[in-house]
Formats: structure tokens, C-alpha cells, sequence
């Protein structure tokens, strides 16, 4: 199915054309992410009833999980970067912050609040 797509310019002038919508595999491999960073443990608690075990999050790595969900979503939504669909992601990471800050916006807008997809 072809999604429909919007053209943004960025603070530079730059055009960037995104996907409107998440398919549902995409949408599931952004959640994903967020729970690839955390480990869990289980930890003695004790209570009325005696000493349970209870799970609990020993560890997560933000920063790994932000890195790679911006990645993922600049991947999965951003089809153009200044005319060009080759090295998306690449190049707007050379890109001054700004830009890259503006497309992830934008992107990120969409992951939020979808455009519901026109069925033909």
C-alpha cells in the first residue's frame, strides 16, 4: 500500500518528505526499544504475608534508548532529506542540530499523532 506523505522544510530551507503513518510492524518495533534497554531482577519484599519476590528494573540505559528510537524513527517515517533518499539518517546527523532537531520533530509529531491512513 502507498502511505500518503507531506513535504516540511527545515530552519535551513531544506525540504524533508515524511510518511504520515506508522504501519502497525513499525509502530511495534519503535515500542520495542524502549523495553530492549531495561533489565529487571527480582528482589525479596517483605510484607504481611512474609517475604515475596517482586520483580524489579535494576537497569536502563536512556540514553541508548532515546539514540535508538530517534534513529528508528527518522528510519522508518523521513523518505527525503533535501532532495535526496540516500543516507537519510547519515546526513542529518552531519547536519547542524538544528535540522536534525527539526526533522525528529516532525517525525516524532507523527509517531504521537498519526494521520489516519486513506484506504483506497
Amino acid at each position: 500500500m502507498t502511505r500518503e506523505t507531506k513535504t516540511l522544510k527545515t530552519p535551513a530551507g531544506k525540504e524533508f518528505i515524511l510518511n504520515c503513518w506508522l504501519t502497525a510492524r513499525e509502530a511495534r518495533e519503535l515500542k520495542e526499544i524502549t523495553f530492549k534497554h531495561i533489565k529487571f531482577g527480582m528482589e525479596n519484599v517483605a510484607g504481611r504475608d512474609g517475604v515475596t519476590q517482586s520483580p524489579t528494573m535494576k537497569e536502563y540505559d536512556a540514553a541508548a534508548t532515546m539514540r535508538e528510537k530517534d534513529e528508528a524513527t527518522i528510519r522508518l517515517l523521513v523518505i527525503s532529506y533535501d532532495g535526496n533518499v540516500e543516507n537519510i539518517l547519515e546526513r542529518l546527523l552531519d547536519s547542524p542540530a538544528s535540522e536534525w532537531d527539526s526533522v525528529l520533530s516532525a517525525a516524532n509529531e507523527i509517531v504521537l499523532n498519526p494521520t489516519e491512513p486513506k484506504l483506497q
